[in-house]
């Protein structure tokens, strides 16, 4: 697990070398930009960011056991073949596995508001059209003495008044 490195900023490990990947530098820093420019003070050729992953000073150490047969002096090390980045990228994916990679949840859909839908609770809409068919299933799985239209808007004036509603022109 990497831990946050100087002021609690992220620490990364990395390899930086010239572009032909030769001779390479295995380090540790917050900075990947201010270290580069200081390694490039003094060389003629040069020198980039070439492999990066979030990382402290125990994962630095770990690539420079596993390089040991590549190094130089100091944080150094030799890739003749110039496969720098390919070697030290699967030295640390074997050393640290990711976790598998889980499909992204499917975005949820727009909610539609269209002129006359009505907001559920939970955000999401419904249309006139969707709102009659709840209501006839609804009926039709628990059926009722029937009312009529002025029962009906009597009860559910009385309702609101329950809830502490106020029905203006009404009240």
């Amino acid at each position: 697990m990497s831990r946050p490195g100087k002021w609690g900023r992220q620490s990364y490990v990395y390899a930086i070398g010239g572009t032909d990947q030769s001779l390479v530098k295995i380090g540790v820093s917050t900075d990947l930009a201010s270290r580069c420019r200081h390694i490039q003070t003094g060389r003629a050729d040069p020198v980039v960011v070439l492999w990066s992953a979030k990382g402290g000073r125990p994962r630095e150490i770990a690539l420079h056991e596993y390089f040991a047969d590549r190094h130089v002096r100091g944080e150094w090390f030799e890739f003749p073949e110039g496969n720098a980045v390919e070697l030290i990228g699967e030295a640390f994916a074997e050393m640290y596995p990711q976790p598998e990679a889980r499909p992204a949840a499917p975005e949820p859909p727009e909610p539609r508001k269209l002129p006359g839908s009505l907001e559920l609770p939970d955000g999401t809409f419904m249309t006139y059209e969707e709102v009659m068919a709840a209501i006839a299933a609804a009926e039709a799985a628990h059926p009722r003495p029937r009312v009529t239209r002025e029962e009906s808007r009597a009860a559910v004036l009385q309702h609101l008044r329950d809830q502490g509603s106020r029905i203006v022109g009404i009240d």
